[in-house]
């Protein structure tokens, strides 16, 4: 029987088009170079030639959000009325982290980079008593320093942020408790037996007092830290 080949359909020439219609296809950098150039007055040279086809841009660090959107995790920053005392300080790899006395934390660049704050939020109603960097769960600690009865019953809690976006994790009750100093300690366990472990497990050692009492509280972590 004979074979039946496909047949193939011959290529069409290929029509060019029209000038102006080249003239939408040009790149998008090209076209933005070109919007640049008209919006841009650029300077004359010291001689006095003509400099075109010199761009001058200028570069400026901005904060990374305006805390638009944050939502209770990660309140927005409440509006300052004057000038308010810095009551701790920690750092980060590359940041300064301070709080203040009307609650707000500020987030600070350490490479002078930046002038302006890189992160802002609210952390506490009350002002912030004590805060420290928790490395095993890669998080920062603020306890509200409570000065008023209303406070107390508000705001006598840690709260845990993440080091990355600065979003609430966690907050323990402390019961109208005011912490004065938070610090992360690495502990030995008892494995049995009375044998202790070789290695060591994160702690949290919270320094709290009240009207009646002062206590120094050991937190155990539970879960897996980093």
């Amino acid at each position: 029987a004979p074979l039946s080949l496909p047949t193939t359909k011959q290529p069409q020439k290929s029509q060019l088009a029209p000038p102006s219609a080249l003239q939408g296809m040009l790149p998008c950098w090209e076209r933005a170079l070109e919007a640049i150039r008209a919006s841009v007055s650029i300077p004359a040279c010291k001689d006095g030639s003509d400099s075109t086809g010199i761009l001058l841009m200028r570069f400026e660090a901005v904060s990374r959000w305006k805390g638009a959107g944050r939502g209770p995790r990660r309140p927005i920053i409440r509006p300052m009325k004057g000038p308010s005392p810095v009551t701790c300080v920690t750092t980060l790899v590359s940041s300064i982290v301070a709080g203040h006395e009307d609650g707000n934390i500020f987030v600070w660049d350490a490479t002078g980079v930046s002038a302006r704050p890189i992160h802002q939020f609210s952390a506490h109603k009350a002002p912030i008593g004590c805060m420290t960097v928790f490395p095993a769960l890669d998080c920062i600690i603020t306890g509200g320093g409570t000065r008023t009865r209303a406070e107390a019953i508000s705001d006598s809690v840690l709260s845990v942020w993440t080091c990355s976006k600065f979003e609430l994790q966690q907050t323990v009750p402390l019961h109208g408790a005011r912490a004065r100093v938070v610090s992360p300690l690495e502990v030995y366990y008892e494995e049995g037996k009375g044998k202790m472990s070789k290695d060591t497990k994160p702690c949290l050692v919270v320094s709290t007092d009240t009207r009646q009492q002062r206590l120094l509280q050991l937190l155990r972590i539970e879960g897996p830290t980093a």
